[in-house]
Parts: C-alpha cells; structure tokens; sequence
C-alpha cells in the first residue's frame, strides 16, 4: 500500500493546528456572541444549577429545597456562583461560559487527530465543529455540557502525550489527574474518561512492561477522581427521604440508572432484559441522532441517511484499531465508553448527550471516509495523482455540511434573539410571581416544570407522577399537600396527564389566576 497518508499526515504541523483551532474557533465566537441576549432561556436543568449556584451563595451549603442535594455534582454550579457573585444575575454572561467552551472545545479539535488526518481533513473536522448547530443551541443555555467537553478534550490531549509508547512525565500525569477530577466534578458521565484511561494504560507499555506497575499508574492518576465518585456516591445514599415522584431531582444517578422507570416512585429494578430492552431501543434512536450531528443539523430525526452516517464512527474506529496495531488508546475507549453509556441510560435527552461527542464523532466518521478512500486510491492511483481526489473530497466533506450548518445557524441565531421564544416562557412568570407575591413561604407548588417555578418562586415545588391515569395523577397531587398547581402549554406531553387530573375533580380545585395557556390553580381540598 502507498505510504502517501503517512506523509501527508505527518506534515500537520503543531503550529498549523494552532491556526486551524485558532482560526476556526473565532466563527464559534462570533456564531455564539451573536446569539447571546439577557433574556432567560429556560431549561429544567439550568433552573436547577442556579438554584444550586444560589444555594452556595447565599446560604453557604449545596442544598435544594432544603434538602442536601444528590445529584448533580457541585462543580459547574460552583463555577456559576463565581460568575454571578462577580457579575449578578447577568443571564448573557452566564450563557457566555456555554460560547466560551465551544471555542474552546472548537480549538483543540485539531489536535484531537493530529497524526490521523491531513491538513486539509482537518480544517474540514474543524470547520464543522465551529458551525456546529448542536453546539450552538446547547452552548447559549446555562448548561454543564460544554464546559464538561473541553475539561474532557484537554484531558485526553495531556493524557495521550505526543506518542502513545513514550512514558508521559510526572508533570503531564499530575495535571491529567487534576482535570479528570474536576471533569467528574462537572458530569458524573467523566466515570467513562476514568475507565477509559485505566483500559489504555493497561493496555499500553508506556509506563513499562510490568503489568502491576502499569496499574499503579493508571490507578494513582486516576485515585481523586475515583475518591471523589466514591463519595459522592456515599452521600447520595443517605438521601433517600426525597427520591421521590415529588422531587426527581433528589433521586441519584445511580438509583436512576438501575430501576425500569426513574419517574415512577418505587419502580422496580430493571434487570438484565430490562437493560437489554433499553440497549435494542436505543441503537437505532441514537444511529439517527448521531448521523443529525454529521449532516451539521440540530433537527432530531431517525431516517435511512441518518443512520447509515453513524456507521462511517464505527468504520473509523475499526480503522483507528488497524493503524495502531490492535490497540486502541484513550481517545478511542473514551468514545466507546460514552456511547456504551448513552446507549444502556434508562432517559433520552435528544442530541445533548452527544455534545461532548461532538469533536469525535465527526472525527472518526472522517477517519472512516478518509482511511477507505486513501486504500482505494493506494490501489488504483499512483501516490501523486491519489493526494488530490482525497483533498478535494476533503474540502467537500467539510464545506457542505458546514454550508448547511450555516444556514441552521442562521436560523438558531434569529430565534434566540427575538422575544417571541420567550412568550410562553412569559406567561408562566407571570403566573410563577404571583406565587411569589401572595403565598407564605411555607407554600407548596406542584408544577409540570417544577424546577422553573421553584427557582422563580422560592417555593418548595415538586413534580407530579408521570402517569396518563388521571387518578393516578390525583392522589399523587393529595399526597403531596399542595396548596398550588402551575402548568403551562411548554410541557405539552404531560400537559394532558395533568388537566386530566383537575377535571376529572372540579371540587377540589379553583383558578387562581392564568396568562395565556399558563394556569395558577389553587388546591382547596385534600
């Protein structure tokens, strides 16, 4: 086979994937800063984390609704009461730190597949990363997701070190554990990084040919991180008061991940055929979405075009295991690992759990592209004539999808910018601050974004049972005490489950006050 991939590869300079990362990752800035307004963009995990960040803030503990909180890990809530204690409730400079990573995360793709790709392959990986509409929409919420990536990316690039068969220097191995800490201190998900780094290095002669001496290493490195999981998972355990339909957010990861339904209180264990089923369902969903994130779209979708792009991830791992010899290294296993995860996890939350992906899966569907062509032209092209065809496909597996991405971006940019995405985020205020104006702060509120209105509010405020029995609906509300119920049309899959519920008995509830489709019921019997 022609060596002409070698060379071209190996003239990827340091210096150009500094050009390429710098230079791409300003259309990221300039892509994000002009998305960014004061407005609140809602999601029920952001309430969460500022509610968190309050909690650090004004009462100096990590509790939610009064009770010590389990699972999210503290440490992009702690990054957000920095940023709020220095700069106030500024929504456009907490969505700031979402724009900020992507151009971060946009700067170190290059050097992700440094030795793997030509340059002008990886211009492309990168050029798509920075019009990546994915990363955008994520990255202009107050959401954990990109900062956790470049923590993840930077992690992978001091643990790989430049030659994965020369010993990494203690320098290198201290700032490595540093960072696989705080990435588990950001994401709990950074538990893949961690199996991923001690699979590599026991697999690798770095760090010498002793087996024990390897895992001594690998474990060391990875000894906070383990020690930080560990007892996160301890505290989790003792919270069991408040894992409940009534407060999902108290139920942790863990208990979450191993019962059949985390929405139904007191669900039963889902065991091997449940974990089965979960994996036979889940493939194809996230072949589709997986393929949205190559084709440079934020659309969630499951078609034949779609899921066929996922398999050219696969085919660029299998190439990626070829041209090292039959030996994957972090980067691999940290993929394989988040997939696995994705893949087995009892919740689907659509293309987010993909964007720490981003960088990769992009990366290895064009290692795919670029390993099968660059055999096909090795076989029927002289080496000479074989560089062309692959830059020009290059240029095109780049620029295309970036131009449809653009064209998303656009559109991504203009939504975020006008108020009109707000309206019935408006309403739903509205109706949250009269909680606030005329109810005790006793009060308790059930609400089909219980997060929103707790944060909003300042009133303990729970979710109701995620059933279509109306019944069922009902007595968990008169389980739960609650003097208001608040819902709005934002939620309108479980919408129907509660409205169901208060007309099915018109005795035991009144309209306290309503905007628009927002509605503030008052409970006046239990």
């Amino acid at each position: 086979m022609s060596d002409f991939r070698w060379q071209a590869a190996a003239k990827t300079s340091i210096r150009t994937c500094w050009i390429l990362g710098i230079g791409c990752g300003l259309i990221s800035a300039v892509l994000g800063g002009l998305s960014i307004t004061d407005l609140w963009k809602p999601w029920w995990d952001s309430a969460i984390y500022m509610d968190l960040a309050r909690s650090i803030l004004v009462r100096g503990d990590y509790t939610y609704q009064g009770e010590p909180h389990t699972k999210y890990p503290p440490g992009f809530p702690l990054l957000l009461s920095g940023v709020i204690g220095s700069f106030g409730w500024n929504h456009a400079i907490l969505k700031a730190i979402g724009v900020a990573s992507w151009v971060g995360m946009t700067c170190l793709t290059p050097f992700l597949f440094l030795r793997r790709l030509p340059p002008i392959w990886l211009f492309s990986l990168t050029l798509l990363v920075s019009v990546s509409p994915v990363c955008l929409f994520f990255g202009t919420y107050v959401l954990s997701d990109l900062p956790f990536t470049v923590l993840t990316l930077l992690c992978v690039l001091i643990l790989s070190g430049r030659n994965r068969e020369e010993p990494l220097s203690r320098q290198r191995l201290v700032w490595g554990g540093a960072l696989l800490l705080v990435s588990c201190t950001f994401r709990l998900a950074g538990v893949t990084l961690i199996a991923a780094w001690i699979l590599s290095s026991l697999g690798s002669r770095r760090h010498g040919s002793a087996f024990l001496q390897r895992l001594k290493v690998s474990l060391l490195v990875a000894l906070p991180a383990i020690v930080f999981l560990v007892g996160w998972g301890i505290r989790g355990m003792g919270n069991e008061s408040v894992t409940t339909h009534g407060l999902r957010e108290g139920v942790s990861y863990v208990q979450e991940f191993f019962v059949e339904d985390a929405e139904t209180s007191g669900s039963s264990a889902a065991g091997v055929s449940g974990m089965a089923s979960r994996l036979l369902d889940n493939i194809p969903y996230y072949a589709g979405l997986v393929g949205s994130v190559l084709r440079g779209s934020n659309h969630v979708a499951q078609d034949p075009l779609r899921s066929g792009l996922s398999s050219l991830v696969v085919l660029g791992l299998l190439f990626s295991l070829i041209s090292a010899k039959n030996r994957w290294g972090l980067l691999e296993w940290y993929l394989i690992f988040s997939l696995l995860l994705c893949l087995f996890w009892p919740a689907r939350e659509d293309l987010r759990f993909l964007v720490p992906l981003v960088p990769l899966l992009i990366g290895y569907s064009f290692l795919g592209c670029f390993e099968g062509m660059e055999r096909l032209a090795s076989r029927f092209l002289p080496a000479r004539k074989g560089r062309a065809p692959l830059d020009v496909l290059g240029i095109l597996f780049g620029v295309v999808p970036a131009v449809f991405g653009l064209f998303e971006d656009r559109t991504l940019i203009g939504y975020h910018r006008e108020e009109t995405y707000m309206t019935a985020g408006v309403e739903e205020l509205r109706a949250i601050s009269m909680i606030l104006k005329t109810t005790p702060a006793e009060t308790r509120v059930v609400s089909d974004l219980a997060p929103w209105v707790h944060f909003w509010s300042q009133r303990k405020t729970y979710s109701y049972p995620g059933s279509s029995n109306p019944e069922v609906v009902y007595q968990g509300l008169m389980e739960l005490r609650a003097d208001y119920v608040v819902f709005t049309s934002l939620n309108a899959p479980n919408v129907p489950n509660l409205l169901g519920a208060l007309q099915a008995h018109p005795e035991s509830f009144e309209v306290a006050h309503s905007e628009g489709k927002s509605v503030l019921v008052r409970v006046i019997g239990w």
